[in-house]
């Protein structure tokens, strides 16, 4: 992303449209090549190499970056500079929960559909973003080596920010449905970050006005392909 998004909130330029609550950092892209590459090491029965490679991705840069989107506000004292919030007129209200749609979340072919349409990167801030499921196939492969314990500090950091998610660019919590015209894939602190905010609440253009980012990154689907060993 080749955005410069404002840190002064004095300035104009502070409170206009930007396309995502934070410019993503080059630790993230680094860490995207690194485990690209920790695939390839497992699909050749590397699973050392594919270990260290893991290793090297979880990268403290990145759980800061993440942190200052969906962490604490005491510990992340800058966050307003990325969450930008403010009043809007004439903006929906949130539902009581029995009035908002049932289905929460796209199905499991919904969310192939999604993914067809806008390719494995985050919708938002255009992060590389990976399957839920080849996580799990390098966890399950790797153990300890691949950190997800039950807090997030105790969870990989790269994998944690780029594990895809499915946003509501009209949030859920005010009537927007999970249907294939609301949802984009997200990465989690994009997701979380805008929480239950409108777009126009964060100052954000909406991802659906813009071409999906043209790409080969397969979210490590490959993983999936060549079967579990």
């Amino acid at each position: 992303m080749s955005a410069n998004l404002s840190r002064d909130p004095t300035e104009a330029a502070f409170w206009g449209r930007r396309p995502c609550l934070r410019e993503p950092i080059a630790e993230i892209f680094k860490a995207a090549e690194e485990l690209s590459s920790a695939a390839d090491g497992y699909l050749r029965g590397d699973l050392d190499g594919c270990a260290r490679l893991v290793e090297a991705a979880d990268k403290s840069a990145i759980r800061e970056w993440i942190e200052s989107l969906w962490g604490s506000k005491t510990a992340n004292p800058e966050q307003p500079l990325y969450h930008r919030h403010r009043q809007v007129a004439d903006q929906p209200l949130s539902l009581p929960k029995k009035a908002r749609q049932k289905v929460r979340m796209p199905s499991v072919l919904e969310q192939r559909e999604i993914v067809k349409q806008w390719g494995w990167h985050c919708a938002y801030c255009g992060i590389p973003l990976i399957a839920t499921a080849a996580r799990n196939v390098l966890h399950k492969a790797l153990g300890d080596r691949l950190r997800w314990g039950p807090r997030n500090a105790d969870r990989h950091s790269a994998f944690q920010c780029m594990t895809i998610e499915f946003d509501h660019v009209v949030p859920h919590s005010v009537g927007g449905t999970s249907d294939l015209e609301n949802t984009v894939p997200s990465c989690g602190p994009c997701n979380c970050g805008k929480f239950t905010r409108t777009l126009a609440q964060h100052g954000l253009d909406d991802p659906r006005d813009r071409p999906a980012k043209s790409s080969s990154w397969d979210g490590l689907t490959r993983l999936l392909k060549a079967g579990t060993k």
